[in-house]
Order: C-alpha cells, then structure tokens, then sequence
C-alpha cells in the first residue's frame, strides 16, 4: 500500500508542476533509484522490520489517555478527507494519504482549559508514547528510535552491494542521530511538521542532483 501511495503522491506532485512522469521516470538518475527500490519493495511484500506499533494501537492508547483526562481532541481518523484538506491546506490527495498512517496519529486538543494541551502531552509521553507539538496538529507514536531502522537498512544494502553512497531525506520531525548514519543529508522545509504533507517533489529533485554528482565525480576519478 505504501508503494503505491507514494506513486500515486509522486505522480500528482508532477502533473501539478507541470512536468512529463514519462520523461522523469525515464532520467537514467531515476531509473538507478526506481529499479533496486522496485525489487526491494516487492521483496518487501513478504519481509518486514517493524519497530513501531500499529496505529490503531496508537489511536485507542491516544483516545484512552484523553478520555482518562477529559480531554477533548480531533483527530486525523475522526475527520473526513475534505476536512483534512481544508484544515491542513493539503490537496485532496496528500490528505487522503495522510490519513493512512501506519505507526502514529495527528491531532489537535479542542478543549480550550489552560494547561489542557499540556497535561495530554505529558501523560502520553510518559506512557510510553512519543507525542511532538506543533502550530496545528500534532503527532503520536511510539518512541522510536529512528536510526536502529536506518542502521539496518545500511548493513542490508552494503551486504548486497557492497560500497555504497547513502542519502537521508528529513523533515522537522527527523532524529539528528539518523542524518550522522548517512551519506548526504537533504531536510525539507515545512510549516507545519505534524500536518502530513511531504514535498516529494523536492526530495525527488534532490535525490536526482546528488546522483548526478556522484556520477560526475567518479566519471572525473576514472580519467
């Protein structure tokens, strides 16, 4: 589901900008990325590393904390598509994807009592659950440390292929110890970290301009 999501979000991200998926897709840049992606994700369909914990788990531990505190709150899975887009300005798209999480839960405190926000906060990170603020929505999970999966993922490839040039994609909610795991380093501005958009495009653009300057100089090393 998540291949195909990402597609679909990649797709739409393009023909919004105004540019041809045939001649993306084919970019010699991209077709290096696509194809050992395409071979680990159908991999993938029958092996799996999960360090998190199911949403639904999250979103019952979530509603029990907050129902404990009486505590009123909104969250993404309560919400509509059209609501989601409309209070996160995200496209139709990117708002249905972004409810079809499969580790946390976006929300937002509706009960306006001071320190309500607050206490929900602390009583979920000290249940075990790792909750990050921000301006709108905000996020719940567990606490996972990001770079065991990004550690893994770096023996796993250099096993298979040996040396290797690593690239990590980050956003505001990104762990500083996963960026020293890697190579090259690409953080994405946004807004709003907890709403759930993410600027493929731009992660794209980015991948294809550090491929080529990997390309460019060991073409230069070999002369």
């Amino acid at each position: 589901m998540t291949l195909f999501a990402g597609a679909a979000l990649l797709a739409a991200q393009l023909h919004q900008r105004g540019l041809s998926l045939k001649r993306f897709l084919l970019n010699p840049a991209i077709l290096g990325l696509l194809v050992p992606w395409l071979c680990l994700g159908l991999y993938c369909l029958y092996q799996a590393v999960e360090f998190g914990r199911p949403h639904a788990e999250i979103a019952q531990a979530l509603r029990r904390i907050a129902a404990r505190l009486q505590v009123e709150i909104h969250a993404f899975s309560d919400m509509s598509v059209d609501e989601v887009a409309r209070e996160t300005r995200l496209s139709l798209l990117q708002a249905r994807l972004a409810k079809l999480p499969e580790y946390g839960e976006r929300f937002c405190v509706r009960d306006r009592r001071a320190g309500a926000r607050g206490r929900l906060i602390d009583a979920l990170n000290a249940s075990h659950l790792r909750c990050v603020a921000a301006d709108h929505y905000d996020y719940v999970g567990a606490p996972v440390e990001n770079s065991l999966g990004v550690a893994l993922l770096r023996t796993l490839y250099h096993r298979a292929y040996g040396t290797i040039v690593t690239v990590g994609l980050a956003d505001a909610l990104a762990d500083d110890n996963v960026l020293q795991l890697v190579d090259r380093r690409v953080i994405v501005g946004e807004e709003d970290p907890a709403r759930g958009g993410v600027d493929v495009a731009g992660w794209a653009r980015a991948i294809v301009e550090i491929v080529e300057e990997v390309r460019s100089s060991r073409a230069c090393g070999s002369r």
